[in-house]
């Protein structure tokens, strides 16, 4: 008894078999890889919770855009005043920037392509400039193949356009397109 009082703390429980507090080190080694263990998992669920409720946000973000999309969108680029014809193909160009795999669609783009062919100058000139940000993207190049390939030939008459902002705005859409590499008219070899 005298002697295991002159040893060490840590000795004297070594020779005892038993850790801190007289539990032995293995099962306190294991209780501590448990918890470790519980609060990762715990971790994990917070974070499957967390994406599952961003998932659901972006379900009904997704699905008021399409409400909008169908419902105001749709339905004004042909509307009789030419302010609501180009608010709209401002509205699909910005959208289109902002989420492209959704908007840069043949579906949805092609209503600029159409506004290119307005009556009015104004709306002629907001689709040229819903158009000019895309064609400065090198990253949604590849999406504008099949609207460059439908709309090319006019994306070059708007060059020539009547009103001069339009011609100016036009060439400038054209440099844009022609930076990327992108053929605005096929050359074809017809015969």
């Amino acid at each position: 008894p005298a002697a295991a009082a002159d040893r060490p703390a840590s000795a004297a429980s070594a020779g005892s078999g038993g850790g801190a507090g007289g539990v032995p080190a293995a099962p306190a080694a294991a209780a501590a890889a448990a918890a470790a263990a519980a609060g990762r998992a715990a971790v994990a669920d917070d974070r499957r919770r967390k994406v599952g409720r961003a998932a659901a946000k972006d379900r009904d973000l997704a699905a008021l855009g399409d409400h909008v999309w169908q419902g105001v969108v749709q339905v004004r680029y042909r509307d009789v005043a030419p302010a609501i014809r180009a608010a709209a193909a401002t509205a699909i160009g910005r959208w289109a920037a902002a989420y492209p795999s959704v908007y840069l669609g043949d579906e949805r783009l092609k209503l600029v392509g159409w506004l290119l062919n307005d009556p009015a100058a104004p709306v002629r000139a907001a689709a040229v400039a819903a158009l000019r940000p895309l064609y400065g993207r090198a990253d949604v190049a590849g999406s504008l193949d099949s609207f460059t390939g439908r709309f090319g030939e006019r994306l070059v008459e708007l060059g020539r356009d009547v009103d001069a902002g339009v011609a100016e705005a036009g060439l400038c859409l054209a440099a844009d397109v022609r930076r990327l590499g992108v053929p605005l008219v096929s050359v074809g070899g017809g015969g």
